[in-house]
């Protein structure tokens, strides 16, 4: 099956209204929302460099921390090293400034079967489960109880946001982890509790998501949940 072009599914230009610094090499961005623009926890959508061809170098997937209520759309990502050509273009964004944003694909979300749900997660990866929290916030029904840990070397995102729904969400409990060697006990202490009563979310850069899947499935566990995806467009002058 031939991959769309990006001007055969709905698209828009959005204007930056602001940046937040999460952490030293850590932003969110926040751009005005289009009208009649929808979706639901667990979104991701296409951010390209207007005026480029559609390719590697001028896409970003990213996952959206905001919902059409926010009366915006916002993602977060890191500076890090040697920067890609989007990178480097959107670090240099002034307000209004603006992308271009297509295709808002929910790859993943709860799945509210009264069981438990673990969310583990590598980075920055965490905008999603911090997407999926704010809709258990709204409506936590169908779910057992929600146990979440995130691994990162750098420095934790979204640490006072995961406080508080520490404190408000009911059956919600969240684990900042450095290193390794923290990690994998935290997981074997999780995998022995629930074993396949729950679903595992795993969340992160590819290695991460096949290196944590089969430590799972080496345990026996069944249902791995993983966000992995890859852009539908050919490549295309806009």
């Amino acid at each position: 099956m031939a991959r769309k072009s990006i001007f055969e599914i709905p698209h828009y230009y959005i204007k930056l209204i602001d940046v937040k610094k999460e952490t030293e090499d850590t932003y969110t961005y926040n751009f005005e929302l289009p009208e009649g623009v929808d979706w639901k926890e667990g979104a991701h959508t296409h951010f390209v460099i207007p005026k480029e061809e559609v390719s590697e170098r001028s896409v970003r997937h990213l996952s959206l921390i905001s919902f059409p209520k926010d009366n915006k759309i916002s993602f977060t990502t890191r500076f890090r090293g040697e920067l890609s050509f989007f990178k480097e273009r959107l670090q240099n964004m002034q307000k209004d400034h603006e992308l271009l944003v297509a295709g808002f694909v929910r790859s993943i979300g709860l799945i509210r079967e009264e069981r438990p749900l673990v969310f583990i997660s590598q980075g920055v990866a965490i905008t999603t489960i911090y997407s999926l929290l704010r809709a258990y916030e709204e409506d936590n029904s169908g779910i057992e109880a929600i146990e979440s840990v995130n691994i990162d070397s750098k420095a934790f995102i979204y640490k006072d946001e995961f406080e508080k729904y520490q404190k408000k969400l009911p059956n919600f409990t969240h684990k900042y982890l450095e290193n390794r060697g923290e990690f994998y006990k935290n997981l074997d202490e999780i995998t022995g509790k629930y074993e396949n009563r729950a679903y595992y979310y795993v969340l992160g850069s590819y290695d991460f998501i096949e290196y944590v899947s089969k430590y799972l499935e080496n345990k026996s566990i069944k249902d791995i949940v993983t966000d992995t995806h890859k852009s539908p467009y050919k490549e295309k002058f806009i």
